[in-house]
C-alpha cells in the first residue's frame, strides 16, 4: 500500500495543488473588488519624468492610473488594493475590457492617476 492512496479521488486522479502566491491577497468581505464600470481615458499620458518607482501610489486607488512598468510594458490599470508588496486591481485589455491583475510593487517604474 502506497502511502499516497488515501489522497487520490474517485476517479483515481491527485487533487489539483494550489498556485499559493507570494504577495498578500486581501479577502476581507468589506473590500470592493468591482471592475469599473466604464473604459479608462481615451489618451496616452506622457511619461512624468518626476515620479519615478512607486512610493504614493495607494492614493491612486479607485483611480484610474497609467502605470509604466520595468519591461517597457505601460497601460491603464485601476487599482483596488496596495499591500507591501503588491498592488491589486483591474488592467485595462483593448479587446477584453477590465482584467483582474496583481502587479509586484518592484515591478512599477513609474505611474500617473487621473
Amino acid at each position: 500500500m502506497y502511502p499516497y492512496e488515501e489522497s487520490y479521488d474517485q476517479f483515481g486522479y491527485l487533487p489539483r495543488q494550489q498556485h499559493q502566491p507570494d504577495y498578500p491577497v486581501p479577502t476581507s468581505p468589506e473590500m470592493d473588488l468591482a471592475q469599473p464600470m466604464i473604459a479608462p481615458p481615451a489618451f496616452t499620458p506622457p511619461f512624468p519624468s518626476w515620479q519615478t518607482g512607486s512610493s504614493g501610489i495607494r492614493r491612486c486607488i479607485n483611480r484610474n492610473t497609467y502605470i509604466w512598468l520595468t519591461n517597457g510594458d505601460k497601460f491603464w490599470f485601476f487599482p483596488k488594493f496596495v499591500g507591501r508588496n503588491a498592488v491589486v486591481g483591474f488592467r485595462w485589455r483593448r479587446r477584453l475590457g477590465w482584467i483582474f491583475d496583481v502587479i509586484d510593487l518592484r515591478r512599477i517604474q513609474s505611474y500617473q492617476c487621473f
